[in-house]
């Protein structure tokens, strides 16, 4: 069992209304190999869209994602920062996802920032994206 558990929730920036709420999602196989929960909850949310279960109205000021880290055995928030691989695949949907918020090894919640105005390089590379990379081509 793991010791924490990272969850990324989407919202309505219009309306509030909560929209996805996602989990990371471990391979049974590795450790190191996961879906990151903002990755799945990105993934969700265009699916959605697409299928119109979201409508236009309800994203027409976009999107707001909150990205965090809670301890499964004191229930207290980590650090829920995304990494450089999911700011990525957040910023190709910049044109839904306007705001993005995470909490900290201080069990904050930090104050929302404008995707647009983030530095991927103050991201860091997932320990698993660093060993998919580093085993690439034993896979």
């Amino acid at each position: 069992m793991n010791k924490c558990t990272h969850i990324c929730s989407i919202y309505s920036v219009k309306t509030g209304a909560l929209l996805v709420t996602k989990t990371n999602l471990y391979h049974p196989s590795t450790k190191h190999v996961s879906l990151h929960a903002e990755e799945r909850a990105v993934h969700k949310l265009t699916k959605m869209i697409k299928s119109r279960l979201i409508s236009d109205k309800c994203i027409s000021k976009g999107v707001h994602i909150l990205s965090y880290r809670v301890s499964t055995k004191t229930h207290k928030l980590g650090n829920g920062k995304p990494c450089q691989n999911c700011m990525r695949i957040m910023m190709k949907q910049s044109h839904i996802i306007k705001y993005i918020q995470w909490s900290d090894n201080s069990g904050n919640i930090l104050d929302e920032v404008r995707l647009s105005d983030i530095d991927i390089n103050q991201h860091q590379m997932s320990s698993g994206y660093k060993w998919m990379e580093k085993n690439k081509g034993r896979l």
